[in-house]
């Protein structure tokens, strides 16, 4: 899986992305401390649908204050973020990107989730977690990137 997880990082990884979305939003007037899932889903909904989509899909979730998600591909955090905020409930993301997880933690701190929403850099097909930490398993747009479901 090493070579996988290189090419992904190759391919997805860069850089500072944090610090650069964070910078475009302060350019174009937006408080960066006052930071809300909605004023960041352009940037952090990086799949099929954006922010609707994520709405649209949790909302057939009974989620609540004591439910623990686990996000697989969270990318950069985006519907982490959301579910957090609408529900309530705590949110682990896991991305084989490095870059990705770094940039989520960064604009998680902004929003001011920490402790309601985490990142580890983990692969979805060797789970870093015991069996029945989490009651949901959420993924949008990457179980179709991965090889040995």
């Amino acid at each position: 899986m090493a070579g996988t997880s290189t090419a992904i990082e190759a391919e997805y990884g860069s850089v500072g992305l944090g610090a650069r979305i964070l910078a475009v939003l302060e350019d174009a007037g937006v408080d960066t401390d006052e930071l809300t899932p909605e004023l960041l889903a352009p940037a952090d909904q990086i799949h099929g649908g954006g922010l609707a989509a994520t709405i649209e899909h949790a909302a057939m979730i009974p989620f609540g204050p004591n439910t623990r998600v686990l996000d697989i591909g969270c990318g950069i955090g985006g519907p982490a973020r959301y579910l957090s905020t609408a529900f309530g409930c705590h949110v682990t993301g896991i991305d084989l990107t490095a870059d990705f997880i770094e940039a989520a933690r960064l604009l998680t701190e902004r929003i001011g989730l920490p402790g309601l929403v985490d990142f580890e850099c983990a692969d979805a097909t060797k789970l870093p977690f015991d069996d029945a930490t989490f009651d949901v398993v959420w993924s949008q747009n990457v179980t179709m990137n991965i090889q040995d479901r």
